[in-house]
């Protein structure tokens, strides 16, 4: 029987590491007013005022990604994967650099990855689209797991299966196609799939 899986994507924050960006104090720093999103509105900025909401943002970020640890059953869950012969990616609204330092630090490897430097950002299904392309399978043939609701709605655009990973539960409008509270009910949610 053909695989139904052959990828699955991971958000990185939140996900694949434990949460500790505080986005309300850096869109406070930054000067974000409301509920708008925090990295749109980066990007609205302009000049020199985008070049430093920008800098305070990577700021932010690398020391994130220093101070990161790994969310239980991760490493875990990407051996098994790979062992079973599936791809794995990462999509994240997060720059290059502190995703190389999580990687490096936490001796990770996916087959792809992309970052808001390679694509427009969740929940825009362009980065998703790439993931797919750089791994050559469709994006019906990948699960895209993550904990915001960003990462829901960039799988339903792109027509992904959408896992999100919620520990605590959640209080999201859109609603996930599965969702898991352990990483490691992902290994066996991917075999049901396969096996269905």
């Amino acid at each position: 029987m053909k695989s139904v899986i052959k990828a699955v994507v991971f958000d990185m924050d939140g996900t694949i590491t434990v949460p500790v960006l505080d986005f309300s104090l850096i869109k406070a720093e930054i000067g974000v007013a409301g509920d708008r999103p925090l990295l749109e509105s980066v990007l609205a900025l302009d000049g020199a005022e985008r070049a430093g909401a920008e800098a305070i943002l990577l700021r932010h970020e690398l020391r994130a990604a220093h101070d990161s640890r790994l969310n239980e059953g991760v490493a875990e869950t990407l051996g098994a994967l790979r062992a079973a012969g599936l791809k794995t990616a990462i999509l994240t609204r997060n720059c290059r650099v502190p995703v190389d330092i999580v990687l490096e630090k936490h001796d990770l490897h996916f087959d792809a990855i992309v970052t808001r430097e390679d694509s427009l950002p969740k929940p825009n299904p362009d980065g998703l689209h790439k993931v797919s392309g750089i791994v050559g399978v469709d994006a019906e043939q990948c699960i895209m797991v993550g904990d915001y609701e960003f990462d829901i709605l960039v799988g339903h655009a792109a027509g992904a299966i959408t896992v999100l990973y919620a520990p605590q539960g959640h209080s999201f409008q859109t609603v996930p196609d599965f969702e898991i509270r352990s990483m490691l009910e992902l290994v066996g949610l991917v075999r049901i799939l396969n096996e269905g």
